[in-house]
């Protein structure tokens, strides 16, 4: 009964730390729709065009979810190496995202500089920066759990939690990459 109810309110705590996300995230795009309706011209002229690198970390995002998940279906408890060999793909997919967007920030960090494109700059950088900030937590979480598999001590309830977050983090992106295409 004491496991039962402990998995009861992870999970509970899960859906909370997502809820609490999902607030600020939304609260984000929202704050950049307010300041793209008031914006006298959208995008001010002079600036950039979106990197077209992040059609790469958006191909990049979903295949490290596909490798997650199948990871997730070839684990059992106590015998998790090939999912562990699943998951460390994904990690370093995660990473190779990473350095894809600090791509992605050189490209357009010229614009930040720029007086009459700063505004256009940091609406972009607050939301992949945000992002990415919750990608670098979601790494450390998939190492820690590859570790596990990899030690035969991981257990369902901590996969499944590592697979919500990263599953998140991608639904998240998928929703800032349609944003920024239509915005931008």
């Amino acid at each position: 009964m004491n496991e039962e109810k402990s998995s009861a309110a992870g999970r509970l705590g899960m859906r909370l730390f997502l809820l609490s996300l999902s607030v600020l995230f939304t609260a984000s795009m929202v704050g950049i729709l307010v300041v793209r309706a008031k914006a006298a011209t959208w995008p001010p002229e002079g600036a950039p065009p979106l990197p077209a690198g992040l059609w790469l970390s958006t191909g990049l995002i979903l295949l490290s979810s596909w490798t997650l998940s199948a990871g997730y279906k070839r684990f059992s408890p106590g015998a998790g190496k090939v999912a562990a060999n699943y998951l460390l793909v994904t990690n370093v997919l995660a990473l190779v995202f990473l350095a894809n967007q600090v791509l992605n920030w050189q490209a357009l960090w010229p614009a930040f500089a720029a007086r009459a494109t700063a505004l256009y700059a940091f609406s972009f950088f607050l939301l992949t920066v945000l992002h990415a900030l919750h990608v670098l937590g979601g790494v450390v979480s998939l190492a820690v759990v590859t570790v596990k598999a990899r030690r035969a001590r991981l257990t369902l309830q901590g996969l499944s939690y590592a697979a919500t977050y990263w599953h998140f983090l991608t639904v998240v992106w998928l929703v800032i990459f349609a944003l920024l295409q239509v915005l931008f």
